[in-house]
């Protein structure tokens, strides 16, 4: 969002600012004017005090930090918040819901935030929503190397009692490696759930071919998705699911769930599978068959990386935004 707004700077359309609810410094590659609160929800609060008297909107990039807007007192900035996943969903905060109903205009990062937010709050129906999906911050295309051992891949948060695959994925892999005894699923991410999450692969007697990387940094994550074959999250909490589009710029199949918005990314059996991570046989079954048909992954490899040019690129994600930009202008 960043980019884009000091594209429109560059371009004469508007002037911008950002301010940092606790970031010291500004996005690296980012140079316009930069802010900080260092922390404090007081000088948060002030100094988006400042920014209404001098701005005609104040661009939130969730709720969360919305709220914000509230508190701000006669001000004559209007608000853009951003509405990400599950913030919004089943028994969200009062004041989450709220600062929606207030906002002059909100973005909603898919079909489904949206249908599920109104669906769980009926009166949400009525506020100016608008969807505008998400995309990767750069437009680089991977060269697809060839891929020789069979390796699934999952990247995510791990959060205790969560719904986010991984143990769904765990019930199923036995099944995985029976058929294929050499396969490995690599796991990435960090979470309060980190530690019982490698506890339990230790139990199952999966550690030989489970490996729990934890945090693993940026830049050393090309290499993660080089060696992969699949890519599998299958998720009931994904809002967007930005890892699913990470995926398909890397040219590898996904599998996601049905349940959430991973189903609006990822199209199933196109580029990859949609189904209920509760269903185990199902689960396991169509791990094995990207693995095991390597024509039929590459063919949806290629197919996710055409629909990442088309939808989710940094450029389409730009053009996008940009029209709601120009909307905004004319206020």
């Amino acid at each position: 969002m960043a980019k884009v707004i000091e594209t429109l700077v560059g371009n004469g359309v508007i002037k911008a600012r950002l301010l940092a609810f606790s970031d010291s410094a500004r996005p690296e590659g980012i140079n316009l004017p930069f802010g900080s609160a260092r922390g404090s929800k007081v000088e948060f609060i002030l100094k988006l005090m400042k920014m209404a008297k001098k701005y005609d909107w104040i661009f939130y990039d969730s709720v969360h930090m919305a709220k914000a807007h509230a508190l701000i007192g006669k001000k004559t900035a209007k608000s853009l918040v951003w509405m990400h996943g599950i913030e919004v969903w089943n028994e969200s905060r009062i004041i989450n819901l709220v600062t929606l109903k207030r906002s002059d205009y909100v973005l909603s990062n898919s079909v489904f935030t949206l249908e599920a937010a109104r669906e769980y709050h009926p009166f949400l129906k009525s506020i100016n929503a608008n969807v505008c999906w998400l995309g990767t911050e750069e437009d680089m295309k991977y060269l697809q190397r060839p891929r020789k051992e069979p390796r699934v891949l999952t990247v995510g948060r791990i959060i205790r009692n969560s719904k986010k695959g991984h143990h769904a994925i765990l019930k199923a892999w036995p099944r995985v490696i029976k058929k294929i005894p050499n396969a490995k699923w690599i796991v990435v991410g960090q979470g309060d759930g980190l530690a019982m999450f490698r506890d339990q692969v230790l139990k199952a007697g999966l550690s030989g071919s489970v490996r729990v990387c934890g945090f693993v940094d940026e830049k050393l994550m090309p290499e993660y998705w080089d060696n992969a074959c699949v890519f599998a999250l299958p998720s009931k909490v994904e809002g967007f699911g930005i890892v699913y589009v990470e995926a398909m710029r890397h040219g590898l199949p996904v599998i996601a769930s049905c349940h959430d918005a991973g189903a609006e990314i990822n199209l199933d059996d196109i580029t990859g599978y949609n189904l209920d991570p509760g269903n185990t046989a199902d689960l396991a079954e169509k791990i094995v068959t990207l693995l095991q048909n390597k024509q039929l992954a590459s063919h949806m490899g290629k197919m996710g990386r055409k629909r990442w040019e088309a939808n989710f690129s940094y450029r389409s994600f730009c053009e996008r935004f940009t029209r709601h930009c120009f909307k905004l202008l004319s206020w």
